[in-house]
């Protein structure tokens, strides 16, 4: 069975949202957008995390084009993490 995300939602992210992360044991990252008592957690692999800031890194390069298809990264060496 193949769980690679275990829920879909939609969060708009404002340019001022208080963002946070936290590292715990076995290589798993928390990520927090917003307060902690109403906002949008994540939990991540170090590698995963890895992965997301490469797609974020490569967004941030793109040129805005409402007509285009989402790009998916198709890394498939995973990334090194220390």
């Amino acid at each position: 069975m193949n769980h690679e995300v275990n829920v879909k939602a939609w969060v708009a992210v404002r340019d001022d949202c208080q963002m946070q992360y936290h590292c715990l044991s076995e290589g798993k990252v928390e990520v927090g957008l917003g307060e902690r008592q109403n906002g949008f957690d994540m939990l991540f692999t170090r590698v995963s995390l890895a992965r997301l800031a490469e797609l974020a890194a490569q967004a941030l390069q793109a040129p805005p084009d409402d007509d285009a298809e989402p790009v998916t990264l198709t890394s498939s060496t995973p990334p090194t993490v220390t």
